[in-house]
């Protein structure tokens, strides 16, 4: 991997204890998926070049593994894909790609005190304005960990009191931080399915390169309920930070919604505004993205800004289909940096048929729209692709993907086009099937 911190080697190790938890634990209760790969391919523009790009012979090997366990002593699950890519040109070195979310979390006194540990780890853009390529990439790693406590473990009042430290590294940038906040939440089950909540948070943040460390305290009531087809889950409350002599504050708002609009399609939604940085950013990126190991696009800051935003997709699994979709908008806005105040739309939609017992067909696309009003700059990144593969005996898959990147810009210079096409031969062993 390139470069990582400390913290990414012990967020790495700690987490990977997860993975053997769940692989010596009882084969029945886990639940695991995996594969390994390897792919040969060809890139006409790999560094996505404005002019002519240098065509290059890309190879790679790779894995991924979903696993998760639930028993009464430990919640645990992993989801991860890493490959190495060795690329043929002078002008990029070879490197891995991947991400990594885990969770693990022990019951230390039953229903009483528990110990959780979370790490999400992958990459995104270095460039703040360049699209995510060979030549713009960095390392990300999230680490949070700590106690949970339960005052009223049982009834219809439960009262906890959590504490948590997390550290935030970048590979390249000098915005790493470490944030200890302590949360006490007060629930109280209202009917059958609902809850009301009142949760109070104070955080204190140190960031490189920050002389004054910031302060934020936060204050919101919840509600929640389930129903046979539909969940909401809504919070309000108010956000004040510290940041040496200058202070903030504003409305934190959220609301999600998710419904069961059919036997096999579900339908979501959530939009709200809050303050925000560019870890929980990188951390959200991560739990929304269709496949781990996309590099995230962001703004390089360890400045809190505002964070504005909304989100609807839709699901439908059926035995032979599978279709994906997400549409989502957000504005960032920065109090003192007017200059990275940015607004950003994202479209991506996925395709799969199974149009045989072994033979499938997949079709993606993925569209980015982000535009820097004070800067003049706005790019509209498209990304598309078509595969099919087929089946060889127990396991083994080979497919054929076609890729097609092109970006129009407000600066020349960064607009650009590439094509790419890779041949994969994928194997499932038995005991992921």
């Amino acid at each position: 991997m390139k470069g990582l911190h400390n913290t990414q080697t012990i967020g790495a190790l700690a987490l990977g204890a997860v993975a053997c938890l769940i692989s010596v634990n009882s084969v029945q209760a886990a639940e695991v998926t995996g594969s390994v790969n390897a792919r040969v391919g060809y890139s006409d523009n790999l560094l996505q070049d404005a002019n002519d790009g240098e065509d290059t012979l890309v190879t790679s090997a790779g894995f991924a593994l979903v696993a998760s366990e639930e028993t009464r002593r430990i919640v645990a699950d992993v989801n991860t894909a890493f490959d190495y890519l060795n690329y043929d040109s002078d002008r990029v070195d070879n490197e891995w790609v991947g991400g990594f979310n885990g969770n693990l979390t022990i019951s230390v006194i039953p229903e009483r005190l528990s110990w959780m540990v979370r790490d999400s780890f992958g990459q995104q853009t270095a460039d703040l304005f360049g699209a995510p390529n060979a030549g713009n990439r960095q390392d990300v790693n999230f680490f949070t960990a700590g106690p949970t406590l339960q005052l009223l473990p049982v009834g219809r009042n439960q009262l906890s009191i959590n504490a948590r430290y997390n550290q935030i590294d970048f590979e390249l940038q000098d915005t790493d931080s470490e944030r200890i906040s302590v949360a006490a939440e007060f629930e109280r089950t209202v009917g059958a399915n609902s809850a009301f909540s009142l949760q109070a948070i104070s955080e204190d943040i140190d960031v490189d390169g920050q002389l004054n460390e910031i302060r934020r305290q936060q204050a919101s009531v919840g509600y929640r309920i389930a129903g046979n087809r539909t969940n909401i889950s809504t919070r309000l409350g108010y956000t004040r930070f510290e940041n040496g002599p200058d202070e903030d504050e504003g409305l934190l708002a959220q609301l999600d919604i998710s419904r069961d609009v059919s036997a096999n399609g579900v339908l979501t939604f959530s939009g709200g505004t809050r303050y925000s940085d560019q870890g929980d950013i990188f951390r959200n990126l991560q739990d929304t993205a269709e496949q781990i190991a996309r590099t995230a696009v962001a703004v390089q800051t360890g400045q809190q800004f505002r964070d504005t935003n909304a989100a609807m997709s839709y699901v439908l699994a059926t035995e032979r289909t599978r279709i994906n979709t997400r549409l989502a908008w957000s504005d960032e806005e920065f109090d003192g940096r007017s200059d990275l105040d940015n607004s950003s739309t994202r479209f991506r939609v996925s395709v799969r048929r199974e149009l045989t017992r072994r033979l499938w067909v997949r079709a993606q696309m993925n569209f980015i729209d982000r535009d820097f009003g004070r800067l003049g700059r706005a790019d509209k990144d498209l990304n598309g692709s078509l595969a099919g593969g087929v089946e060889f005996g127990r396991g083994v898959e080979l497919s054929l993907e076609y890729t097609y990147r092109d970006r129009s810009s407000t600066n020349d210079l960064a607009s650009f086009h590439e094509n790419a096409v890779f041949l994969r031969i994928g194997y499932t062993p038995r005991w992921a099937q």
